[in-house]
């Protein structure tokens, strides 16, 4: 919760600045996405290359915070502090593609809008995106058993 975005939306639901170092473009990607590239770089066995998993679009924290309340129902007041942070950094993910065809697949609307709906407590499925109205969460996470993560690890 103290990390960007978290922070981001914890502040905007509370009606308080979001606070940001700078706008300077940084490159977003989802779990998801950085999982997948993980696992193919993991099953191509890549040991020793360096790969950069990331979207490779410099996107500017404004405009992901603006994203973040547009689907969260309200807007948000953003704050530059001017302190420093650490040099931008924007994956080149050009490696990762021709040698594993590591590619994202969530875009940073989406990303925006899928944090929104899991923070919100709705279910953030392909239908919700595509406009159908989202169904409250009401249970847990689905129960793995130990043959499926055993199998898991064989494979890999």
């Amino acid at each position: 919760p103290n990390r960007f975005p978290m922070d981001a939306v914890e502040a905007i639901l509370s009606n308080e600045d979001v606070l940001l170092p700078n706008d300077e473009p940084i490159d977003l990607v989802s779990a998801g996405d950085a999982a997948l590239g993980g696992a193919l770089a993991l099953e191509a066995r890549t040991e020793g290359r360096i790969l950069n998993i990331g979207s490779g679009i410099g996107t500017p924290p404004r405009f992901f915070v603006d994203k973040l309340a547009e689907h969260l129902g309200t807007t948000a007041r953003v704050v530059f502090t001017g302190a420093p942070s650490r040099p931008s950094r924007v994956a080149d993910p050009e490696a990762a593609w021709t040698t594993i065809r590591y590619v994202p697949e969530m875009g940073v609307s989406t990303l925006a809008e899928r944090i929104a709906r899991a923070r919100l407590g709705h279910r953030v499925a392909d239908d919700a995106l595509r406009g159908l109205p989202a169904e409250p969460v009401e249970e847990g996470p689905s129960r793995v058993s130990r043959r499926e993560l055993f199998s898991f690890f064989r494979r890999r």
